[in-house]
């Protein structure tokens, strides 16, 4: 890729990422990060679907579904490093910001789309883990999390 493609393409200097779609409350994010495959689960605000035919009591859901939105952890309930989840954040932000852009710059394709109708930036994840009997446990706040992705 040339330095001219690179500069004109913000997302390329974070590699191969897919996010695959939100599924009831859970996206997952494949990603190459520190020479290392990363696969993270992102929990979105779309477990709320779940609500109504969720089988336990209404203290199991926000615990068990509520607590996990805005965070992200691995498929075996750990938390990423705190350098994972802001280099996640920074390719979150810069993809929302690309995909605006084409949204805008071409109405011909999309109609004339004005900023007030793009969607808001993504909220700022936390990395966390699962502890038995009581939830998502957040390693890190956003404020900490937003300073370390240099949002």
């Amino acid at each position: 890729m040339s330095a001219f493609q690179q500069i004109n393409n913000p997302l390329s200097q974070f590699g191969s990422v897919h996010a695959g779609a939100d599924y009831l409350g859970l996206q997952v994010v494949k990603f190459w990060f520190n020479h290392r495959f990363h696969q993270v689960l992102v929990g979105t605000g779309n477990c709320e679907k779940l609500r109504d035919v969720y089988n336990g009591s209404t203290e199991d859901f926000e615990r068990d579904c509520v607590s996990r939105i805005g965070t992200a952890s691995y498929e075996d309930q750990s938390a990423p490093g705190e350098d994972v989840v802001a280099f996640l954040n920074q390719w979150r932000q810069v993809n929302h910001r690309d995909r605006n852009e084409r949204f805008m710059s071409q109405p011909e394709r999309y109609g004339v789309v004005t900023e007030e109708e793009l969607e808001p930036a993504p909220p700022v994840l936390v990395p966390a883990f699962y502890k038995q009997g009581e939830g998502w446990m957040k390693a890190q706040d956003v404020e900490a999390a937003r300073l370390a992705a240099g949002l």
